[in-house]
């Protein structure tokens, strides 16, 4: 199975809806992140967190893959924070 099957299979899974808004935790490069922007839809979200620092990654780096992630149609539904989750949850204040 190839690794795109493998994300659509778990989205399926998760049964996540069109304009659904998803909290992905560790999204690395954004490889699944993508996946997930294009099953919410145009009217949901996606808010994928990395602890890892933005240079980290080799030949791309985390801040590469995903400037390159954002500068897509798919771009607008992402929103990419460099933070641990523990600290990022602590501190939302949306709905």
């Amino acid at each position: 199975m190839s690794q795109l099957a493998h994300r659509q299979e778990l989205i399926a899974y998760w049964d996540i809806q069109l304009g659904s808004r998803v909290l992905e935790i560790g999204c690395g490069q954004g490889d699944t992140t993508v996946a997930l922007a294009d099953a919410v839809g145009e009217d949901g979200s996606v808010v994928a967190l990395d602890p890892g620092s933005p240079d980290y990654g080799s030949p791309e780096t985390l801040a590469q893959s995903q400037a390159h992630i954002l500068s897509t149609p798919l771009g607008a539904r992402i929103t990419f924070h460099f933070i641990s989750p523990i600290l990022y949850l602590s501190t939302y204040t949306g709905p």
